[in-house]
Formats: structure tokens, C-alpha cells, sequence
């Protein structure tokens, strides 16, 4: 199982860096309109940490939140490899 996530890594890695942001922007619209774990998280977050911002402000912080979340996540393995 290792081997075949370090593979994976080292994989996502060789793919062009607009392809991975593309992918990433992908993921976090999955994430947040499949109304993930991720995404609660964030709007409560969001709702603590700014409790005078109104509904609306915060489902667009979340959203770009997580698409800049996935976008650094796929990102990574271009980097570190």
C-alpha cells in the first residue's frame, strides 16, 4: 500500500501545473457542493471567526476556501518531487 501511494504521488507530481490546478478547482466544487464534512467544518469556522459577516459572504469564503485547498493539495507533489 505505501509503494502504491508513493507511485501516485510521484505521478500527480509529473502532471503540468494548470492540469493540477484545474483538477483541484474540480475537487473543491465536489466537496462543497456535495456538502462534505470539509465544508461544514469550514462554515463553522468561518461563522466563529467572523460572526459579523453575513450567510452569503461565508458560503463564497467557504467555496474558495476549499477549491484553494485542493488546488495546494494536488499541488504539493509537483513540488516536493
Amino acid at each position: 500500500m505505501g509503494c502504491f501511494v508513493y507511485l501516485l504521488i510521484r505521478m500527480i507530481g509529473l502532471l503540468p501545473r494548470p492540469l493540477l490546478q484545474v483538477l483541484g478547482r474540480l475537487f473543491g466544487l465536489w466537496l462543497f457542493y456535495a456538502r462534505s464534512k470539509s465544508r461544514r467544518i469550514t462554515e463553522i469556522n468561518l461563522a466563529r471567526c467572523f460572526p459579523k459577516n453575513t450567510a452569503r459572504i461565508n458560503h463564497r469564503l467557504t467555496r474558495e476556501s476549499l477549491i484553494a485547498t485542493c488546488q495546494t493539495a494536488l499541488e504539493t507533489p509537483a513540488v516536493w518531487c
